[in-house]
């Protein structure tokens, strides 16, 4: 019996082993530290934290910026490809209704689409202008910010997900081999041991 639950145990924990990891198709800075995103203007006064960096963050802005990231899904593809999610914080005080200019530089930018502020609840698009690799938007709020980039027609202007190396198919199928053998040397020295 020990054999059989030891047999179970191992094949158990091959399978989980085999799993399939799915990468994330839609956001390209949040899956690793590509992003090449820069703030240009007023420095002092502004702070960029990436989605990557997000654990330097006060635990309440690190608690918005992912849910604005789980947020993503729910915009129109219409509007454009996620490739830049950023915390923009901003250091002291500005007055009731005052807007700040503040401008951005980026890789990402050159494929603009559309400029994106969560407000908590929901992505709303943001009037911005792009010119190069850079952006320009006079902004009220300061909290999660998203740059939506065109996708284009061809492959190679839309974001790559990570190479995940699929082998589940050939673990699957040596665990079922294995599976099967062990049962079958366990019914076979039951029997000869139940015959002597």
């Amino acid at each position: 019996m020990k054999r059989i639950v030891s047999i179970a145990l191992a094949l158990i924990m091959m399978l989980a082993c085999a799993s399939t990891v799915f990468a994330t198709e839609y956001v390209k800075s949040p899956t690793g530290s590509q992003s090449t995103l820069t703030l240009v203007s007023d420095t002092a006064r502004i702070k960029l934290t990436p989605y990557a960096d997000r654990d330097t963050l006060s635990a309440e802005k690190k608690a918005l910026i992912e849910k604005a990231y789980s947020a993503i899904p729910g915009i129109p593809a219409s509007k454009g490809v996620a490739a830049e999610l950023f915390d923009l914080s901003l250091i002291g005080e500005k007055d009731a209704g005052q807007t700040i200019q503040v401008t951005l530089k980026g890789d990402s930018i050159k494929k603009f689409a559309a400029f994106m502020h969560f407000n908590g609840t929901a992505w709303e698009e943001v009037a911005a202008t792009a010119s190069g690799d850079e952006l320009t938007a006079a902004l009220s709020d300061f909290s999660p910010y998203l740059i939506l980039v065109s996708a284009g027609s061809s492959s190679s202007d839309k974001p790559t997900s990570p190479q995940t190396n699929d082998t589940s198919v050939y673990f699957l199928t040596a665990a079922a081999v294995l599976a099967f053998g062990a049962v079958a040397f366990l019914a076979v020295s039951k029997k000869k041991s139940f015959e002597k």
